[in-house]
């Protein structure tokens, strides 16, 4: 199949889109989507969206034919190392992955992967205290209990109203 729409990176102005069919031509800029319009990479995934690193993340230009284009912005939320692309630093791998070359470092992106949840795999209850890190007297608990040996039924006077929680998550995805 011939490629029916040019699509062209710009330092200043964004991207431009000709369409060969119709002879007419789209811009997509800051104004209208882009997050960036400095395009320092573009490349065309297996599906035929663009993907273009830019001063200030990743976008993606979906949508085929005469239909409209959908923008979709990708930054450090998403996972991307660095927002800001190197110039000609944009590859598509035999599998589909996505690697782009940012000023941080590089990241990848696999559009076929399924799209998780970051939650955390496990919380820990790593102690109670009273207020100003005091140790709880052990006349207000029954025994201790747990790894990290936490007061059990506890059972406070109310004049020891502000106690404070130590938690500890373990998470197998990034966070910010």
């Amino acid at each position: 199949m011939q490629e029916k729409t040019l699509y062209v990176g710009t330092t200043e102005k964004g991207i431009l889109a000709f369409d060969f069919a119709n002879k007419t031509y789209q811009v997509f800029n800051t104004k209208n989507g882009l997050s960036s319009d400095f395009i320092y990479n573009m490349v065309k995934d297996d599906s035929g969206n663009i993907w273009a690193g830019m001063g200030m993340g990743i976008c993606t230009i979906s949508g085929n034919g005469n239909s409209q284009k959908k923008i979709t912005i990708y930054g450090k939320a998403n996972g991307i190392i660095g927002l800001e692309s190197n110039s000609n630093a944009a590859y598509v791998d035999n599998e589909g992955r996505i690697w782009f070359g940012t000023t941080e470092g590089v990241s990848c992106y696999f559009p076929s992967a399924k799209t998780t949840k970051a939650e955390p795999i496990s919380i820990v209850l790593e102690s109670v205290k009273l207020f100003g890190g005091k140790e709880i007297d052990p006349k207000f608990y029954k025994q201790r209990a747990g790894w990290y040996d936490i007061p059990d039924v506890l059972n406070l006077p109310y004049r020891f109203n502000n106690i404070s929680f130590a938690f500890q998550a373990i998470t197998l995805s990034p966070l910010d």
